[in-house]
């Protein structure tokens, strides 16, 4: 598995194996930041486990899911001899909300990366706020 710390609070992993055995890989957290995470060859089969919530899928080939938790437990089942890539990105709580916060005078956008000269932004509209009566 590949680590790499794009900026503070922003990580991309990359996961690329192929096991000759069936793994089944168990793991607890105790906080989970967002991530986003995209399955490109194999299949995963997860059971989760968030206190008295329990929850068992497969995680195929094409697949993308965002998730966050405050705490997790569980396993991961990889079946032996199928390659297995994966791409996870991690956005910490504190990084997220300074997007949302703004910059420039323009409310809920802010650029998260820039790329051949185009800027990626994440943020919410303040119609979105209004329409809501969510408060910021």
């Amino acid at each position: 598995m590949q680590q790499i710390e794009v900026r503070p609070g922003l990580k991309l992993l990359i996961r690329d194996f192929q096991p000759r055995e069936n793994v089944a890989l168990t793991f607890q957290v105790e906080f989970l930041p967002l991530v986003f995470s995209f399955l490109v060859s194999g299949t995963i089969r997860n059971c989760l486990r968030l206190g008295l919530w329990k929850k068992e899928f497969d995680f195929v080939a094409g697949q993308s899911s965002i998730s966050s938790f405050s705490e997790m437990a569980g396993t991961a089942e990889h079946p032996a001899g199928q390659r297995m890539r994966m791409i996870n990105i991690w956005i910490s709580p504190l990084l997220l909300n300074s997007f949302l916060e703004g910059e420039s005078g323009q409310k809920g956008s802010k650029t998260l990366m820039q790329y051949d000269n185009v800027d990626y932004n994440i943020g919410l509209s303040d119609a979105l706020f209004e329409q809501s009566n969510l408060k910021r």
